[in-house]
Protein backbone atom coordinates (compact mmCIF):
# COMPACT_ATOMS: atom_id res chain seq x y z
CA UNK A 1 0.00 0.00 0.00
CA UNK A 2 2.96 2.11 0.22
CA UNK A 3 4.05 1.72 -3.06
CA UNK A 4 4.72 5.11 -4.76
CA UNK A 5 3.46 4.02 -8.32
CA UNK A 6 0.68 5.47 -10.17
CA UNK A 7 -2.08 3.15 -11.25
CA UNK A 8 -2.17 3.13 -15.28
CA UNK A 9 -6.11 3.51 -14.61
CA UNK A 10 -5.42 6.74 -12.37
CA UNK A 11 -2.61 7.94 -14.92
CA UNK A 12 -5.22 7.53 -18.25
CA UNK A 13 -8.39 8.89 -16.34
CA UNK A 14 -6.19 12.05 -15.58
CA UNK A 15 -5.02 12.32 -19.15
CA UNK A 16 -8.23 11.75 -20.26
CA UNK A 17 -10.07 14.34 -18.51
CA UNK A 18 -7.55 16.87 -19.11
CA UNK A 19 -8.06 16.13 -22.99
CA UNK A 20 -11.83 16.70 -22.54
CA UNK A 21 -11.79 19.39 -20.75
CA UNK A 22 -9.04 20.77 -23.87
CA UNK A 23 -11.46 20.30 -26.12
CA UNK A 24 -14.48 21.93 -24.94
CA UNK A 25 -12.07 24.39 -24.48
CA UNK A 26 -11.32 24.51 -27.94
CA UNK A 27 -14.68 24.01 -28.94
CA UNK A 28 -16.16 27.23 -27.27
CA UNK A 29 -13.41 29.31 -28.93
CA UNK A 30 -13.56 27.86 -32.51
CA UNK A 31 -16.20 30.78 -33.52
CA UNK A 32 -15.56 33.39 -31.01
CA UNK A 33 -14.14 37.01 -32.77
CA UNK A 34 -10.86 37.32 -30.51
CA UNK A 35 -10.71 40.71 -32.02
CA UNK A 36 -14.37 41.95 -29.64
CA UNK A 37 -12.86 39.79 -26.90
CA UNK A 38 -9.60 41.28 -26.74
CA UNK A 39 -11.15 44.78 -27.73
CA UNK A 40 -13.56 44.58 -24.35
CA UNK A 41 -10.70 43.22 -22.36
CA UNK A 42 -8.27 46.25 -23.82
CA UNK A 43 -10.98 48.75 -22.66
CA UNK A 44 -10.84 48.23 -18.98
CA UNK A 45 -7.39 49.33 -18.68
CA UNK A 46 -5.25 49.55 -15.09
CA UNK A 47 -8.68 48.55 -13.22
CA UNK A 48 -8.37 44.98 -14.32
CA UNK A 49 -5.81 44.60 -11.71
CA UNK A 50 -8.41 44.46 -8.78
CA UNK A 51 -9.35 41.57 -10.53
CA UNK A 52 -6.62 39.66 -8.25
CA UNK A 53 -8.10 40.79 -5.04
CA UNK A 54 -11.43 38.73 -4.49
CA UNK A 55 -9.31 35.89 -4.39
CA UNK A 56 -6.77 37.24 -1.94
CA UNK A 57 -9.61 37.40 0.35
CA UNK A 58 -11.47 34.43 0.21
CA UNK A 59 -7.85 33.14 1.52
CA UNK A 60 -7.33 35.80 3.95
CA UNK A 61 -11.28 34.68 5.07
CA UNK A 62 -10.74 31.22 5.29
CA UNK A 63 -7.31 31.17 6.99
CA UNK A 64 -8.88 33.41 9.60
CA UNK A 65 -11.29 30.60 9.77
CA UNK A 66 -8.85 27.70 10.19
CA UNK A 67 -6.58 30.09 12.58
CA UNK A 68 -10.06 30.18 14.66
CA UNK A 69 -10.39 26.06 14.33
CA UNK A 70 -6.86 25.47 15.43
CA UNK A 71 -6.63 27.90 18.34
CA UNK A 72 -9.90 26.47 19.78
CA UNK A 73 -8.56 22.87 20.50
CA UNK A 74 -4.77 23.44 20.16
CA UNK A 75 -1.53 25.35 20.09
CA UNK A 76 -1.26 28.93 18.70
CA UNK A 77 -0.69 29.33 14.97
CA UNK A 78 1.12 32.15 13.63
CA UNK A 79 -2.08 33.39 10.94
CA UNK A 80 0.50 34.44 8.14
CA UNK A 81 1.92 30.70 7.49
CA UNK A 82 -2.00 29.32 7.50
CA UNK A 83 -2.27 31.87 4.80
CA UNK A 84 0.70 30.60 3.03
CA UNK A 85 -0.42 27.09 3.24
CA UNK A 86 -3.72 27.81 1.79
CA UNK A 87 -2.09 29.90 -1.23
CA UNK A 88 0.72 26.94 -2.04
CA UNK A 89 -2.11 24.09 -1.29
CA UNK A 90 -5.02 26.14 -3.79
CA UNK A 91 -2.13 26.61 -6.68
CA UNK A 92 -1.86 22.77 -6.79
CA UNK A 93 -5.51 22.49 -6.49
CA UNK A 94 -6.13 24.65 -9.22
CA UNK A 95 -3.35 23.16 -11.78
CA UNK A 96 -2.84 19.41 -11.08
CA UNK A 97 -5.22 16.60 -12.38
CA UNK A 98 -6.75 15.73 -9.51
CA UNK A 99 -5.69 18.61 -7.41
CA UNK A 100 -8.07 18.19 -4.69
CA UNK A 101 -6.98 15.08 -3.59
CA UNK A 102 -3.31 16.14 -3.99
CA UNK A 103 -4.10 19.73 -1.87
CA UNK A 104 -5.64 17.81 1.01
CA UNK A 105 -3.13 15.35 1.74
CA UNK A 106 -0.18 18.59 1.56
CA UNK A 107 -2.18 20.40 4.38
CA UNK A 108 -1.00 17.85 7.46
CA UNK A 109 2.36 17.41 5.89
CA UNK A 110 2.74 21.35 5.83
CA UNK A 111 1.29 22.12 8.85
CA UNK A 112 3.72 19.06 10.39
CA UNK A 113 6.92 21.34 8.36
CA UNK A 114 5.52 25.03 9.31
CA UNK A 115 3.63 24.90 12.49
CA UNK A 116 5.48 22.27 14.23
CA UNK A 117 1.69 19.86 14.65
CA UNK A 118 1.63 16.05 14.75
CA UNK A 119 0.50 14.26 11.76
CA UNK A 120 -2.16 12.72 13.37
CA UNK A 121 -3.43 16.03 14.75
CA UNK A 122 -2.71 17.76 11.26
CA UNK A 123 -5.29 14.84 9.66
CA UNK A 124 -7.90 15.74 12.51
CA UNK A 125 -7.86 19.70 11.61
CA UNK A 126 -7.98 19.28 8.28
CA UNK A 127 -11.07 16.78 8.54
CA UNK A 128 -12.89 19.08 10.58
CA UNK A 129 -11.95 21.99 8.41
CA UNK A 130 -13.35 20.76 5.89
CA UNK A 131 -16.60 19.58 7.47
CA UNK A 132 -17.03 22.99 8.80
CA UNK A 133 -16.21 24.30 4.98
CA UNK A 134 -19.19 22.32 3.42
CA UNK A 135 -21.28 23.53 6.46
CA UNK A 136 -20.41 27.30 5.21
CA UNK A 137 -21.22 26.05 1.18
CA UNK A 138 -24.35 24.79 2.57
CA UNK A 139 -25.77 28.21 3.51
CA UNK A 140 -24.07 29.47 0.80
CA UNK A 141 -26.23 27.35 -1.69
CA UNK A 142 -28.95 28.29 0.10
CA UNK A 143 -28.79 31.82 0.12
CA UNK A 144 -28.26 31.49 -3.31
CA UNK A 145 -31.05 29.73 -4.05
CA UNK A 146 -33.51 31.89 -2.02
CA UNK A 147 -31.66 35.09 -3.90
CA UNK A 148 -31.55 33.42 -7.33
CA UNK A 149 -34.67 31.73 -7.22
CA UNK A 150 -36.48 33.61 -10.19
CA UNK A 151 -33.25 33.89 -11.74
CA UNK A 152 -33.11 30.09 -11.72
CA UNK A 153 -36.79 29.07 -12.76
CA UNK A 154 -36.30 31.48 -16.21
CA UNK A 155 -32.83 29.77 -17.33
CA UNK A 156 -33.71 26.14 -16.16
CA UNK A 157 -35.15 25.09 -19.88
CA UNK A 158 -32.22 26.59 -21.01
CA UNK A 159 -29.65 25.64 -18.89
CA UNK A 160 -30.78 21.63 -18.24
CA UNK A 161 -33.68 21.43 -20.45
CA UNK A 162 -36.21 21.53 -18.20
CA UNK A 163 -38.00 22.98 -15.47
CA UNK A 164 -36.81 22.77 -11.56
CA UNK A 165 -33.64 24.18 -11.69
CA UNK A 166 -34.23 26.68 -8.67
CA UNK A 167 -35.10 23.69 -6.74
CA UNK A 168 -32.36 21.53 -7.46
CA UNK A 169 -30.67 24.50 -6.08
CA UNK A 170 -32.78 23.57 -2.99
CA UNK A 171 -31.64 20.19 -2.79
CA UNK A 172 -28.07 20.71 -3.15
CA UNK A 173 -27.65 23.01 -0.34
CA UNK A 174 -29.73 19.94 1.54
CA UNK A 175 -27.47 17.60 0.76
CA UNK A 176 -24.37 20.06 1.83
CA UNK A 177 -26.05 20.35 5.08
CA UNK A 178 -26.88 16.60 5.25
CA UNK A 179 -23.10 15.18 4.10
CA UNK A 180 -20.48 18.07 5.50
CA UNK A 181 -22.79 18.30 8.69
CA UNK A 182 -23.08 14.70 9.53
CA UNK A 183 -19.47 14.56 8.82
CA UNK A 184 -18.47 17.16 11.16
CA UNK A 185 -20.72 15.48 13.77
CA UNK A 186 -19.08 12.05 13.30
CA UNK A 187 -15.48 13.84 13.17
CA UNK A 188 -16.52 15.14 16.75
CA UNK A 189 -18.24 12.22 18.76
CA UNK A 190 -18.16 9.33 16.60
CA UNK A 191 -14.90 7.93 17.07
CA UNK A 192 -14.46 7.72 13.51
CA UNK A 193 -10.95 6.52 12.80
CA UNK A 194 -11.40 3.55 14.57
CA UNK A 195 -14.58 2.66 13.14
CA UNK A 196 -13.56 3.04 9.87
CA UNK A 197 -10.84 0.92 10.50
CA UNK A 198 -13.23 -2.12 11.99
CA UNK A 199 -14.64 -1.50 8.96
CA UNK A 200 -12.07 -2.15 6.59
CA UNK A 201 -10.45 -5.07 8.47
CA UNK A 202 -13.77 -6.34 7.58
CA UNK A 203 -12.47 -6.90 4.04
CA UNK A 204 -10.77 -9.80 2.96
CA UNK A 205 -8.19 -8.61 0.97
CA UNK A 206 -4.56 -9.56 3.04
CA UNK A 207 -2.62 -6.65 1.59
CA UNK A 208 -4.97 -4.00 3.00
CA UNK A 209 -5.65 -5.78 6.42
CA UNK A 210 -1.65 -5.70 6.75
CA UNK A 211 -1.51 -2.26 5.53
CA UNK A 212 -4.22 -1.36 8.56
CA UNK A 213 -2.82 -3.07 11.31
CA UNK A 214 0.47 -1.17 9.78
CA UNK A 215 -0.95 1.92 10.73
CA UNK A 216 -3.97 1.11 13.35
CA UNK A 217 -1.66 3.16 15.60
CA UNK A 218 -2.26 6.18 13.26
CA UNK A 219 -5.89 5.40 13.80
CA UNK A 220 -6.21 5.99 17.10
CA UNK A 221 -4.23 8.82 17.62
CA UNK A 222 -6.20 10.47 14.85
CA UNK A 223 -9.58 9.62 16.84
CA UNK A 224 -7.68 11.10 19.78
CA UNK A 225 -7.21 14.52 18.49
CA UNK A 226 -10.87 14.08 17.13
CA UNK A 227 -11.67 13.69 20.71
CA UNK A 228 -9.93 17.61 21.57
CA UNK A 229 -12.84 18.95 19.29
CA UNK A 230 -15.52 17.56 22.32
CA UNK A 231 -15.55 21.01 24.11
CA UNK A 232 -15.03 23.63 21.16
CA UNK A 233 -17.28 26.09 22.06
CA UNK A 234 -20.56 26.67 19.89
CA UNK A 235 -19.49 30.30 19.59
CA UNK A 236 -15.87 29.62 17.86
CA UNK A 237 -17.98 26.63 15.41
CA UNK A 238 -20.09 29.48 14.74
CA UNK A 239 -17.60 32.12 14.20
CA UNK A 240 -15.10 29.75 11.74
CA UNK A 241 -18.14 29.25 9.64
CA UNK A 242 -18.80 32.70 9.04
CA UNK A 243 -15.63 33.03 8.12
CA UNK A 244 -15.54 30.23 5.67
CA UNK A 245 -19.27 31.60 4.47
CA UNK A 246 -17.69 35.20 3.59
CA UNK A 247 -14.89 33.36 1.70
CA UNK A 248 -17.77 31.85 -0.66
CA UNK A 249 -19.22 35.04 -0.91
CA UNK A 250 -15.99 36.42 -2.60
CA UNK A 251 -16.72 33.71 -4.92
CA UNK A 252 -19.90 35.93 -6.19
CA UNK A 253 -17.82 39.21 -5.63
CA UNK A 254 -15.40 38.06 -7.61
CA UNK A 255 -17.44 37.09 -10.99
CA UNK A 256 -19.47 40.75 -10.22
CA UNK A 257 -16.23 42.24 -10.14
CA UNK A 258 -15.01 41.17 -13.55
CA UNK A 259 -18.73 41.30 -15.06
CA UNK A 260 -18.77 45.29 -13.89
CA UNK A 261 -15.35 45.75 -15.52
CA UNK A 262 -16.66 44.38 -18.69
CA UNK A 263 -20.02 46.77 -18.82
CA UNK A 264 -22.16 43.87 -17.34
CA UNK A 265 -24.55 44.14 -15.13
CA UNK A 266 -26.43 41.28 -13.93
CA UNK A 267 -28.28 40.86 -10.37
CA UNK A 268 -26.36 39.80 -7.30
CA UNK A 269 -28.51 36.62 -6.54
CA UNK A 270 -28.38 35.46 -10.58
CA UNK A 271 -24.31 35.73 -9.80
CA UNK A 272 -24.77 33.64 -7.09
CA UNK A 273 -26.72 30.84 -8.61
CA UNK A 274 -24.32 31.02 -11.20
CA UNK A 275 -20.63 30.83 -9.23
CA UNK A 276 -22.38 28.20 -6.53
CA UNK A 277 -23.48 25.62 -9.58
CA UNK A 278 -19.62 26.12 -10.95
CA UNK A 279 -18.49 25.51 -7.33
CA UNK A 280 -20.54 22.18 -6.79
CA UNK A 281 -19.08 21.34 -10.79
CA UNK A 282 -15.71 22.33 -9.30
CA UNK A 283 -16.19 19.53 -6.52
CA UNK A 284 -17.95 17.06 -8.92
CA UNK A 285 -15.22 16.74 -11.25
CA UNK A 286 -12.32 17.24 -9.00
CA UNK A 287 -10.05 15.07 -11.32
CA UNK A 288 -9.82 18.89 -14.06
CA UNK A 289 -7.52 21.10 -12.51
CA UNK A 290 -10.14 24.12 -11.89
CA UNK A 291 -12.85 22.44 -13.86
CA UNK A 292 -11.04 23.17 -16.86
CA UNK A 293 -12.88 23.26 -20.23
CA UNK A 294 -16.50 22.15 -18.62
CA UNK A 295 -16.25 25.07 -15.84
CA UNK A 296 -15.56 27.42 -18.55
CA UNK A 297 -18.72 26.17 -21.16
CA UNK A 298 -20.71 26.57 -18.20
CA UNK A 299 -20.12 30.21 -17.76
CA UNK A 300 -21.20 31.45 -21.31
CA UNK A 301 -23.69 29.27 -21.24
CA UNK A 302 -25.38 31.00 -18.13
CA UNK A 303 -24.38 34.56 -19.80
CA UNK A 304 -26.39 32.96 -22.64
CA UNK A 305 -29.31 31.97 -20.23
CA UNK A 306 -29.45 35.39 -18.19
CA UNK A 307 -29.50 37.15 -21.76
CA UNK A 308 -26.30 39.27 -21.88
CA UNK A 309 -26.19 40.87 -25.29
CA UNK A 310 -23.65 39.50 -26.97
CA UNK A 311 -22.90 37.08 -24.38
CA UNK A 312 -20.12 34.73 -26.68
CA UNK A 313 -18.06 37.46 -26.79
CA UNK A 314 -18.35 38.75 -23.39
CA UNK A 315 -18.23 35.19 -21.73
CA UNK A 316 -14.78 34.14 -23.64
CA UNK A 317 -13.64 37.88 -22.35
CA UNK A 318 -15.06 36.95 -18.79
CA UNK A 319 -13.19 33.52 -19.11
CA UNK A 320 -10.26 34.75 -20.03
CA UNK A 321 -9.76 37.21 -17.73
CA UNK A 322 -10.76 34.84 -14.88
CA UNK A 323 -8.65 32.01 -15.69
CA UNK A 324 -5.21 34.57 -16.12
CA UNK A 325 -6.49 35.52 -12.79
CA UNK A 326 -6.28 31.98 -11.62
CA UNK A 327 -2.97 31.36 -13.38
CA UNK A 328 -1.45 34.34 -11.61
CA UNK A 329 -1.75 33.24 -8.51
CA UNK A 330 -0.83 29.54 -9.32
CA UNK A 331 2.43 31.21 -10.31
CA UNK A 332 2.35 32.73 -6.78
CA UNK A 333 1.36 29.85 -4.75
CA UNK A 334 4.13 27.74 -5.95
CA UNK A 335 6.88 30.48 -5.72
CA UNK A 336 6.07 30.84 -2.41
CA UNK A 337 6.45 26.57 -2.53
CA UNK A 338 9.76 27.62 -3.68
CA UNK A 339 10.66 30.32 -1.37
CA UNK A 340 9.67 28.20 1.18
CA UNK A 341 11.69 24.87 0.36
CA UNK A 342 8.71 22.71 -0.62
CA UNK A 343 10.01 20.37 -2.45
CA UNK A 344 7.31 18.22 -5.11
CA UNK A 345 9.02 14.62 -4.02
CA UNK A 346 7.96 15.55 0.07
CA UNK A 347 4.60 16.03 -1.17
CA UNK A 348 4.29 12.82 -3.24
CA UNK A 349 5.36 11.42 -1.01
CA UNK A 350 3.14 12.93 1.85
CA UNK A 351 -0.19 12.06 -0.39
CA UNK A 352 1.49 8.38 -0.48
CA UNK A 353 1.64 8.14 3.00
CA UNK A 354 -1.89 9.13 4.20
CA UNK A 355 -3.60 7.06 1.52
Amino acid sequence: MSDKKRSPIDTLSKITAVVVGMLLILHLFKDVEFEKVFGLIGQIGVPIVLVLLPYLCIGIFDSMAWKITIESVSQKVPYLRLLYIRLCTEAMLMSLPGGAAIAEAAKPYLLKRDVGMAVPEAIAIVAVKKGLLGVAHGFYLALSATLGFRALRLVSEEMIGFRGLEWLAWLASILMFVIFGGATLLFLYGGISQRLHQLLMAIPIERLRDWLLEKEKHFIETDAHFEQFHNIKRRKVSLAILMFFIGWMFETVDSLLILTLLDVNLPFGALMCMETTMSLIRALLFILPAGLGVQDYGYVLFLKSFGVPDAESVGVAFVLIKRSKELIWIVIGYILMAVGGVKASELAESETSNK
